[in-house]
């Protein structure tokens, strides 16, 4: 039965990230449009503007197109013949170029047709399409928890961001540019840490929650790719952005050297905040799920009685083979008593038989038997190299 139609609640969690994936890129394109827009006729203001606003459109577009991937095939695989297959693939990937389409279209009506816009334009379709092809990904549960983890770092950078000024008075900003500029490079990997930390709790509690049904080594890779997708997220916008916004960045830097000083910071906080969220939600999702992960069922011990009576069931010995402690030269005294006393039990035997002095034979024969035993004892008990007594043989 395919995944999608085992859990429904499931599905419904989908629908509920594709909700919030679109919310998050409205409000991305609307604190584009009023940068942009803020510019006013200024040229080299907007392209530095949009500039600016590119990385945030881009990593917003990728979210919402990876959610209505996985939102789409949770829909439609259940119907396909092969779940897995190139179909599966094929419909995700338009999925997030819809989104990507909506978003470059509202973009160039929004902006209007200008080079740095067009340009704007197609990173953001882009972005919808790889955002596409990462909401195919399977298990379902996986790809889910991960977007779930990107959507909750998002807005944790998004309220650090609106609280800056605050924090940077907390680091230890004064009225000096140095000290800001030292300030912001102590806040800036605190925050990406704090995004991490909280995407890796968020990434275990959603696969806690789902129950993946999985063996244990397959949970551990959905733990550490849940984990870490909102990392992936971040680096592969960043890519897009620097693919497609090299022409804008270069005009937006041209103006001055601070404006140039200003992208190239831009960048490298990107990429480094990308990689600290990366490898911290990856390693605190794996730590929640190792911490909580119950331990195999220990197979029950055997008791030790049945286990000492199946050592005696199966240790014996017979009398007179090596290793029995029998010394075998003492065997024809041994075997001559034994003789001697089953003569006395067959002349039991045969007068019982017969019906004739049974009552006084048979006492005469149990009184003989224990004597018979005693001396059996002590030949098997002569030590060895050593004969029985003239007088018992």
């Amino acid at each position: 039965m395919p995944e999608d139609a085992e859990h429904p609640a499931g599905q419904r969690s989908t629908v509920v990230l594709l909700t919030l994936g679109l919310i998050w890129l409205a409000a991305y394109l609307w604190a584009a449009h009023a940068s942009i827009v803020g510019a006013g006729q200024d040229e080299l203001i907007a392209v530095f503007d949009a500039a600016l606003a590119l990385p945030g459109v881009v990593a917003a577009t990728m979210l919402a197109g990876a959610t209505a991937g996985v939102t789409a095939l949770g829909w439609v695989r259940p119907r396909l013949s092969t779940p897995g297959g190139w179909a599966a693939s094929v419909i995700a990937l338009v999925s997030g170029l819809v989104i990507g389409g909506l978003a470059s279209g509202m973009i160039l009506l929004g902006y209007g047709h200008r080079s740095s816009i067009m340009v704007l334009a197609w990173a953001v379709l882009a972005a919808g399409a790889v955002g596409g092809i990462i909401g195919s990904v399977r298990p379902r549960e996986m790809i889910s928890a991960g977007l779930a983890a990107t959507i909750v770092a998002f807005l944790l950078g998004f309220v650090l961001n609106y609280k800056q000024d605050a924090l940077l008075d907390l680091f230890g900003a004064g009225n000096s540019v140095q000290s800001r500029a030292d300030a912001l490079n102590r806040l800036t990997p605190t925050e990406s840490l704090l995004a991490g930390v909280l995407a890796g709790i968020v990434a275990f509690l959603y696969l806690r929650r789902s129950g993946t049904g999985l063996q244990f080594w397959p949970r551990f890779l959905a733990h550490l790719a849940g984990g870490a997708t909102p990392g992936i997220i971040l680096l592969l916008a960043e890519v897009v952005t620097r693919l497609g916004g090299g022409q804008l960045f270069g005009a937006a830097g041209s103006d001055s050297a601070i404006d140039q000083a200003a992208i190239a910071y831009s960048s490298g906080s990107r990429l480094n905040h990308g990689l600290i969220v990366l490898f911290t939600g990856a390693f605190v999702a794996l730590i929640a799920f190792g911490v909580t992960v119950r331990p195999a069922t220990a197979v029950p011990a055997e008791p030790a009685g049945r286990r000492g009576a199946n050592r005696r069931g199966t240790a014996t010995r017979p009398e007179g083979t090596a290793g029995s402690g029998t010394d075998t030269r003492s065997a024809p005294a041994a075997d001559s008593h034994t003789a001697s006393t089953s003569g006395a039990s067959g002349t039991k035997t045969d007068r019982d038989a017969t019906g004739h002095g049974g009552r006084k034979t048979a006492p005469a024969a149990r009184k003989a038997e224990p004597d018979a035993i005693d001396d059996a004892a002590e030949l098997a008990a002569a030590p060895r190299g050593t004969s029985a007594p003239a007088d018992e043989a």
